[in-house]
């Protein structure tokens, strides 16, 4: 639904297809969502990752991702991504392109061998291969997670607060490399690279929650985390209007790596405010 808006909003940028109707709500919907919605996508795909594995097996549960990721991306490559180009140079042009001109005029013009919307597919299956050999050569990792007394699972101040040092080490020295373009690091493979290991924080704090279980950390329904939900949800909303104040003023931001840090914060913030709103609901949905 998120890509759809994209051809409202007032830039456009990301989507196919750009619609003259432009609504200017959509811009912030989809700003809000591009801060959070991937890297909570990350998070709670690594809730479930050592639950599998320790049910599945490795073997079994790598050939799972292939059939459940692998091949999905490589299939919605072929037979989305690529078409839906063609499809769009054929309107520009006002009549079918001959597939010729498509390829060498277009295709390799524009790079459009990458993914496109599908590249969190492929960048999820490395994540996944990533814990897969952390839990083949750390493989008491998991038991001291279980049997941990550490603060970062009881204290929102203390997890928060370690979350966005990490995160902030994370994103902050990439960032001053590579810009929030995607860029395809080989064939169909591409990826906004300031953000990577950014994600991949997500998804390992994921894993290190599911460790434990939801039910045995801040994100368990009678926590104070859960029940003072609006002192989150309205830090997540200052940390975003700074973050689109300072992007007003990007130069002497970006310089002094205020909006980076905005950036970081208002990511975490406004992610697990999506989540807890979500676990709030379902509690009201189960009663």
């Amino acid at each position: 639904r998120s890509h759809i808006r994209l051809a409202y909003t007032t830039h456009g940028c990301g989507s196919l297809v750009v619609d003259k109707n432009n609504f200017f709500v959509f811009d912030t919907i989809i700003d809000i969502l591009d801060s959070s919605f991937m890297f909570l996508f990350f998070f709670i795909s690594g809730l479930f990752v050592i639950k599998s594995i320790n049910k599945k097996g490795v073997t079994k549960f790598l050939k799972n991702r292939v059939y459940r990721l692998g091949i999905p991306f490589l299939v919605g490559w072929l037979l989305i991504n690529i078409p839906a180009h063609y499809i769009l140079l054929s309107s520009y042009l006002g009549k079918a392109a001959s597939l010729e001109y498509f390829f060498i005029h277009w295709v390799k013009a524009l790079n459009l061998f990458t993914n496109g919307p599908l590249w969190f597919l492929w960048v999820l299956f490395l994540f996944n291969i990533f814990i897969v050999i952390i839990y083949k050569i750390f493989p008491n990792t998991i038991n001291k997670i279980k049997s941990s007394n550490s603060k970062f699972f009881s204290n929102a101040k203390y997890f928060l607060l370690t979350f966005f040092i990490l995160g902030t080490i994370s994103y902050i020295p990439i960032s001053t490399i590579f810009d929030g373009w995607f860029i395809t690091i080989f064939g169909p493979f591409s990826v906004q690279l300031n953000r990577i290991i950014l994600y991949f924080l997500f998804f390992s704090i994921g894993t290190i929650i599911g460790v434990r279980g939801m039910e045995k950390s801040l994100f368990s329904q009678g926590s104070n985390f859960i029940k003072k939900w609006w002192i989150l949800i309205t830090s997540a909303t200052l940390s975003y209007f700074l973050l689109t104040t300072s992007y007003l003023n990007s130069g002497v931001f970006n310089d002094l790596f205020i909006s980076p840090i905005l950036f970081v914060s208002s990511s975490i913030l406004l992610s697990f405010s999506l989540l807890i709103i979500s676990i709030k609901y379902i509690k009201k949905t189960n009663h």
